[in-house]
């Protein structure tokens, strides 16, 4: 059965010097297989697809200067998203990474 989860991000822009200072606010929505969630292969593959869909979520628009993945963002959705599926290999899929520091 697939779940979808919503997780609220607010990430500081840089593309525009007026609103520097302003938080970007936007939602994130997230589908995975629950049934995933019952091995660490499973788990891991969930855990390899939301830092996949919350990259492309938090990729900066132009016309930033500095086009890519704004980490912080990213992180924050994966770990918001991993904390609202509160699932233990998920949960360990996901500590074992940020130890790893990839």
């Amino acid at each position: 059965m697939f779940k979808p989860i919503a997780v609220v991000a607010a990430v500081a822009t840089m593309s525009a010097p007026a609103f520097a200072d302003a938080p970007l606010s936007f939602a994130f929505a997230f589908s995975y297989d629950q049934a995933q969630l019952s091995s660490q292969d499973g788990a891991a593959r969930v855990h390899q697809q939301l830092l996949i869909e919350a990259s492309n979520a938090c990729r900066k628009v132009p016309p930033s200067a500095q086009r890519g993945v704004d980490s912080a963002c990213r992180e924050q959705l994966v770990a918001g998203a991993v904390k609202k599926i509160d699932n233990p290999m998920l949960t360990a899929a996901h500590s074992g990474r940020a130890r790893a520091g990839s």
